[in-house]
């Protein structure tokens, strides 16, 4: 019997809603472990990816999260300590993730997809794939590079 998406994917990971803070965001991050964290809405419908990278991206000033991508910058001039980092999360904190998600376009396939459609999306998007009911394309579950590479390694190791 061939596998699926359905057989490989994490049904109910831990989720953010589009309204939920930083605050709430970096709490979520740090107790799952996880660098990267759905953001669902009240209906169930995928909103987009909040990444950790994104909460870095907010401290850093806006002159340099707008240059990134470029030529690295030397920023040792910043004599930043970690009690001016908490006054800049301070600052920025109360704001909803929906402010701060991923911008590209990120990879969904159906529950009944083949196992090698998630393969080739992770590869070519080197992002979570996103799987959602085909119909309705209510969020279902993700699948993530650790979670595929969780169900083939050997049972032994």
């Amino acid at each position: 019997m061939r596998s699926t998406c359905r057989d490989i994917m994490t049904a109910n990971p831990t989720t953010l809603h589009p309204d939920q803070t930083l605050y709430e965001a970096l709490a979520a991050v740090h107790h799952s472990g996880k660098r990267y964290l759905s953001v669902v809405d009240e209906n169930g419908y995928f909103v987009g990816i909040f990444s950790s990278m994104n909460l870095l991206r907010a401290l850093l000033p806006r002159s340099i999260s707008i240059n990134m991508g470029r030529k690295m910058v030397d920023l040792n001039f910043m004599k930043t300590n970690v009690e001016e980092l908490q006054e800049m999360l301070d600052k920025i904190g109360h704001e909803p993730v929906k402010d701060h998600l991923i911008n590209r376009k990120i990879p969904t396939c159906s529950p009944d997809d083949s196992i090698m459609e998630a393969i080739f999306l992770l590869h070519q998007h080197h992002a979570h794939v996103i799987v959602a009911e085909e119909d309705s394309q209510r969020f279902l579950g993700i699948i993530s590079i650790n979670g595929l590479l969780d169900h083939v390694k050997p049972q032994s190791t």
